[in-house]
């Protein structure tokens, strides 16, 4: 963290600087080009630092009660709006009134996570459907959250590992997307997996526990 602090200051005085020089009014289209990816892998940068620092040093807000099924459903409409998903179906089924403990936060970066892993992992025509339901087990009761898509979907022999930090197929990707969601569903007491038939169906459950003025059995 104390590294990747010390990397962030300087890189934003070079993306800072780039950009001013791209506003001249004399640059050549290859010097502005260059500029232009001087800017755009400073970006790159920082958000890899970004994500290395949430995982290495999380900056946890104040625990409180968070309506989930109002996050999920504001979560939705974003990932809806995304111009990678313009050409995807992406669906809510959410049952209203799940209210947990939480950094409300932290899980909305958590599920926000889930949502573009499942729409980058599909072509145009794909289907996303984020799914939310109160269940009971062993006298307790826990909001259970799907991210379901049928995208390409994860190999067998690669699922024991995509929670574990720095691992990650994506060719740009820094291995600490889901890392991150198991640390947040951990924090919030919970348990996060994930099942997959490549080019079929892939779903990630996070199970939550529910606040406890919610977890009284009804009647």
């Amino acid at each position: 963290a104390v590294v990747a602090h010390e990397i962030r200051n300087p890189l934003a005085a070079i993306s800072a600087s780039a950009q001013m020089l791209t506003m001249g009014a004399k640059l050549a289209d290859e010097d502005r080009r260059a500029l232009d990816i001087v800017v755009r892998e400073t970006d790159r940068l920082n958000g890899w630092i970004t994500d290395l620092l949430d995982y290495a040093r999380p900056r946890k807000g104040e625990t409180a009660r968070v309506d989930l099924s109002l996050l999920l459903g504001q979560l939705v409409e974003l990932v809806a709006g995304f111009p990678a998903a313009e050409e995807m179906s992406v669906q809510e089924d959410i049952e209203p009134g799940l209210v947990i403990w939480g950094d409300s936060h932290r899980l909305h970066r958590a599920f926000l996570n889930l949502a573009k892993n499942a729409v980058e992992a599909m072509s145009p025509g794909g289907q996303l459907l984020v799914r939310a339901r109160r269940r009971w087990v062993d006298g307790r009761a826990w909001a259970v959250v799907r991210v379901i898509d049928n995208g390409w979907g994860i190999p067998a022999e690669e699922v024991g590992r995509i929670f574990d930090a720095f691992y990650t197929t994506k060719p740009r990707g820094t291995g600490l997307g889901l890392a991150t969601v198991l640390q947040v569903v951990e924090e919030a007491a919970g348990f996060v997996s994930v099942s997959s038939v490549p080019h079929v169906r892939t779903e990630f459950e996070v199970r939550l526990p529910l606040a406890p003025a919610e977890s009284e059995p009804s009647g």
